[in-house]
């Protein structure tokens, strides 16, 4: 085992200490065992701490027992990784304010992170904007795509259950420590992601409490662990622009999904489209952007729409790529309701339409 190990949790476990005064002590030191063993007078040679801080950091020591602070996180059966160490995703490596500390569970250190995706969003979004999120995800499971979200609500919620129905990998960047998963109504998902060989990462000492400012702080890590970010609806003032920005400041690809212009949460995503971001309607070009690979997929071709029948053409002419009511569709097509329902199954096994809960309907 690492013997620096025990000090650098007791580092990351003093409150006020981010990773970017953890980085600046490791690089003074170049060995946490000595930063902790350090006088206050060799602190002040730190140029990031202010003396207040150090006589912050001084006092709370006192009060941290590096073994059995030790023997109580092996206990936790989470992992942990830092920036000293080889395992240390080199993706991160490099990025601005880099997180000097990494905890986790599940099998994070194997991810084939040259096939991450980020995705990031509003959590106000529409019910067709998951569906999108979804349908593009799925389309990406040829190319072996491993989904990166940051586990709230909304987008960050289609982005890791799409994976999770996909039969795809996924991690969740916590913003907050691993013995505080939020929100709470995504417990449920956070257990099935790491079911399903995903992980959950956070920088935070797993007994820290997911404050409001540390969900923007930990968007660099959602950006830095991908080979590109996907916006799919953001307002002007979305936290999905911070992203955004941070990912083209890492130098990554930035992609966008178009959406209602009537739909303010789309407002971010078309400045982010007109100042040059990707477009993306569809798998294929997410694929061309990041220069992946992929098998070829089962698509409904043209031969196929040209065999419906009359009734199945117009029922496929009144429903949309956004959801559309069983009474919509029955009273524009004027077909018989029994006889409609028998058409629409049809249709959904055929896989050109897909029902949605409530008796809707969209175009796959």
């Amino acid at each position: 085992m690492n013997k620096e190990l025990k000090y650098w949790l007791a580092f990351s476990k003093l409150e006020g200490v981010g990773s970017a005064s953890l980085f600046d002590i490791y690089n003074h030191f170049q060995s946490m065992e000595a930063a902790w063993i350090a006088s206050s007078l060799d602190w002040q040679e730190v140029k990031q701490l202010r003396n207040s801080t150090i006589s912050a950091f001084k006092e709370k020591q006192k009060e941290i027992d590096t073994e059995k602070l030790l023997d109580d996180f092996l206990s936790k059966n989470i992992g942990v990784v830092t920036i000293a160490d080889e395992s240390f995703p080199e993706c991160l490596k490099n990025i601005d304010d880099a997180p000097a500390i990494l905890f986790y569970k599940g099998d994070f250190l194997n991810k084939d992170f040259g096939k991450t995706l980020a995705i990031v969003g509003s959590r106000r979004c529409t019910s067709s904007a998951v569906e999108n999120t979804k349908a593009i995800i799925k389309g990406l499971k040829p190319a072996n795509a491993v989904i990166v979200s940051g586990g709230a609500y909304g987008i960050d919620t289609a982005a890791h259950t799409g994976a999770l129905e996909a039969g795809m990998e996924t991690i969740v960047v916590l913003g907050g420590g691993l013995e505080h998963l939020y929100p709470n109504q995504n417990i449920p998902m956070f257990k099935k992601v790491l079911e399903n060989n995903g992980v959950l990462l956070s920088e935070y000492y797993p007994e820290t409490k997911p404050d409001v400012y540390r969900f923007p702080q930990r968007n660099r890590i959602i950006s830095g662990l991908s080979r590109g970010t996907l916006v799919v609806e953001a307002n002007i003032k979305s936290g999905a622009l911070i992203t955004a920005k941070l990912c083209l400041e890492q130098g990554k690809e930035l992609m966008c999904m178009p959406g209602l212009l009537s739909n303010p949460n789309t407002q971010g995503t078309h400045k982010l489209l007109k100042e040059g971001a990707a477009l993306v309607t569809m798998s294929e070009d997410i694929i061309d952007c990041l220069g992946w690979e992929m098998q070829e997929q089962n698509k409904v071709s043209s031969t196929e729409l040209n065999g419906l029948s009359d009734d199945e053409q117009a029922i496929i002419e009144v429903i949309s790529y956004e959801p559309t009511n069983i009474e919509k569709i029955a009273s524009k097509t004027k077909i018989d309701i029994n006889n409609l329902m028998i058409m629409l199954t049809m249709l959904e096994l055929k896989g050109i339409i897909k029902q949605l809960p409530g008796e809707i309907y969209m175009k796959v």
